[in-house]
């Protein structure tokens, strides 16, 4: 089964233990990380938007209708899409022999979109300096559990 990570924060593509990613196209919204790192996963995606949480959650929605399932809450922290520029989202699959989308998942990415289609994001671009860094900072925290789960990074 293969992993994808989904976000807009730079913060978790540039930490130690991802050292040097480079991207090459693996499909029409995936990227393919390589890297010299033997804790990332060889079948591990990671997809980085320089937007706002939207595409981000569209895209793991795209997924979703593919077969593709969500390890955790697309609403993560409870911090409205006003409150926090980054959004981050970690999905495996498809599983095999599944057609389909996992229904669990497809429900919970769409109550995410009607909130985003209610309050107007925060994009990174638009939020203060002062902000960013510890809002990143916020979303790698909070996603620590996934990534680890997912073998992303280490357990600890």
């Amino acid at each position: 089964m293969s992993v994808v990570l989904f976000t807009n924060n730079p913060l978790l593509l540039s930490l130690p233990h991802q050292q040097r990613l480079a991207f090459a196209e693996a499909g029409p919204h995936v990227v393919q990380a390589v890297t010299s790192n033997p804790r990332i996963p060889q079948k591990a995606l990671f997809v980085l938007f320089d937007a706002d949480a939207r595409p981000v959650l569209t895209t793991a929605r795209d997924c979703i209708h593919k077969g593709w399932k969500l390890l955790h809450h697309p609403l993560y922290g409870n911090y409205r899409p006003y409150q926090q520029p980054y959004r981050s989202l970690v999905l495996t699959g498809p599983a095999p022999g599944i057609a389909g989308p996992d229904l669990a998942s497809l429900q919970l990415i769409e109550e995410a979109l009607l909130v985003y289609a209610n309050n107007k994001p925060l994009a990174p671009a638009e939020a203060p300096a002062s902000l960013l860094d510890a809002c990143a900072l916020l979303d790698y925290e909070l996603m620590r559990l996934p990534l680890a789960q997912s073998g992303i990074i280490p357990e600890g």
